[in-house]
């Protein structure tokens, strides 16, 4: 469902790995009319956490995506030095507020 002019995640896969380069294995096993879920599903299980990983982070929708990014963050840096941590306070004030006051 498409809110706030989003538009609706793509039906297929292939349409979301145009924007990445895919190993060779992920790139082989790939086909026309596989979903994302089957994708992403796929790529796990073969251990493809690179393909995986990139997939994701172009399938979420852009709010799921920083915050996700902003977990990663702060698991990898728990202490970030000021300018980095007030970067992080402006993506999670716009993740609770996705205004364009605070983009």
């Amino acid at each position: 469902m498409a809110t706030h002019g989003q538009l609706p995640p793509p039906s297929r896969a292939a349409d979301l790995c145009k924007y990445f380069t895919l190993g060779d294995e992920a790139k082989t096993a790939l086909t026309p009319e596989m979903t994302p879920d089957d994708f992403l599903k796929l790529a796990v299980e073969k251990g493809w956490y690179t393909d995986a990983v990139q997939f994701l982070a172009h399938y979420l929708p852009k709010r799921q995506a920083v915050f996700w990014a902003m977990g990663c963050i702060r698991q990898v840096e728990p202490e970030p030095a000021p300018q980095a941590e007030a970067a992080l306070k402006s993506a999670e004030t716009w993740v609770a507020d996705p205004s364009d006051d605070n983009r």
